[in-house]
């Protein structure tokens, strides 16, 4: 298991990626810009919970072997291929935060605070929850 530390530093440049590309999007989409506070907000976490869902189904079920990666074999292009999908859910989220802070006139502060107390929230709660739903179940429960 110690082989893989490396995909822990792709989960976090994809996470760097999809948070950074969703301020471009919402710089650059006139249409993202009119949309009313309320729909972009539920809009991007409907698309966070499918996007997760699919990511998670692309893992699991699209056959893709990370072990050969190890053993010296070349890159497998289905990685490159998946990698920006998984840089959707960090994307959506983005947008989601993004659009809140944007939206906030003067009070950014307590979205911000906001955003922090749910991420600590996170670190304390998932330990638990992989404990005890496993990471099928983690992964439904942050969807």
């Amino acid at each position: 298991m110690a082989q893989f530390y490396h995909f822990a530093f792709l989960v976090v440049s994809l996470a760097l990626l999809g948070f950074g590309a969703s301020g471009t999007v919402l710089v650059l989409a006139p249409r993202l810009q009119a949309m009313p506070l309320h729909r972009l907000l539920s809009g991007s976490g409907i698309a966070f919970a499918i996007s997760v869902a699919a990511a998670y189904a692309a893992v699991k079920f699209l056959p893709f072997d990370s072990y050969s990666l190890s053993l010296g074999a070349s890159p497998d292009p289905l990685l490159s291929a998946l990698l920006p999908g998984f840089a959707l859910p960090f994307l959506c989220a983005g947008v989601g935060i993004g659009a809140s802070l944007a939206g906030a006139r003067g009070r950014s502060h307590l979205v911000y605070a906001a955003n922090l107390l749910g991420s600590a929230a996170g670190v304390l709660v998932a330990p638990v929850v992989m404990w005890l739903a496993g990471v099928p179940g983690a992964v439904l429960i942050s969807a």
